[in-house]
C-alpha cells in the first residue's frame, strides 16, 4: 500500500487538497493495474479539488478490487461523470462490474476492516482494499457507495468539482 496506505492505517492522515485533473488522474491508476480489461466512459475532462494521491489510491482499490473478483474475460467499466449532490456540483466515479466466482460482497459488510466473503478467501489479500477505500475517501469529505444494479457489482464515490 505505500506510506500513504500506512499511515492511512495508523489513522494518521495529512490531506493536501489541490486542483487535480480527473483525466491524469486516472491515466496514471490505469498504469498500475490491468487496464486492457477497464473500460473508460465519460467525460474526464473535469477538475476536482482534491488530495490527488488519495483519490488515485481509492479508483486504485477500486479497480483492483473488480479485476480480482470479475469473471477474467470480463470488462469493468469506469464511468466518470458530472453531477450534482445536495446542489454541489460533483465529479463522480463508478466502478462497474460483473459478478465473478466468488458471488455478491455482502452489503452490510463489504467496508469492513477484513471482510472477504467466503468464496473470496481463496484470493490474496487481507481484506483491506475497500476498508481502506472508505477510510481515505472519508477523509476527503466524501464516500464509497456499494450498490447492485441488475446483478452487477457498482462501487461509487463524489469529489466536489474545482
Amino acid at each position: 500500500g505505500g506510506a500513504k496506505g500506512d499511515q492511512m492505517a495508523k489513522g494518521v492522515v495529512l490531506i493536501h487538497k489541490q486542483l487535480c485533473g480527473v483525466t491524469k488522474r486516472t491515466e496514471d491508476v490505469l498504469e498500475t493495474v490491468d487496464a486492457s480489461r477497464i473500460r473508460l466512459v465519460g467525460i474526464q475532462a473535469q477538475t476536482v479539488f482534491s488530495d490527488y494521491q488519495y483519490v488515485r489510491l481509492i479508483l486504485r482499490h477500486l479497480l483492483s478490487n473488480a479485476l480480482k473478483y470479475s469473471p477474467a474475460d470480463s470488462m469493468i467499466e469506469l464511468q466518470i461523470e458530472s453531477t450534482s449532490v445536495n446542489n454541489v456540483a460533483c465529479v463522480s466515479f463508478r466502478v462497474v462490474n460483473t459478478v465473478g466466482a466468488a458471488g455478491m460482497p455482502d452489503p452490510a459488510q463489504v467496508f469492513s476492516r477484513y471482510y472477504r466473503s467466503e468464496a473470496a478467501r481463496q484470493h490474496v489479500g487481507a481484506g483491506l482494499g475497500l476498508w481502506l477505500a472508505q477510510a481515505v475517501a472519508r477523509q476527503l469529505g466524501s464516500e464509497v457507495h456499494f450498490q447492485a444494479p441488475h446483478g452487477q457489482v457498482l462501487f461509487a464515490f463524489f469529489l466536489a468539482q474545482a
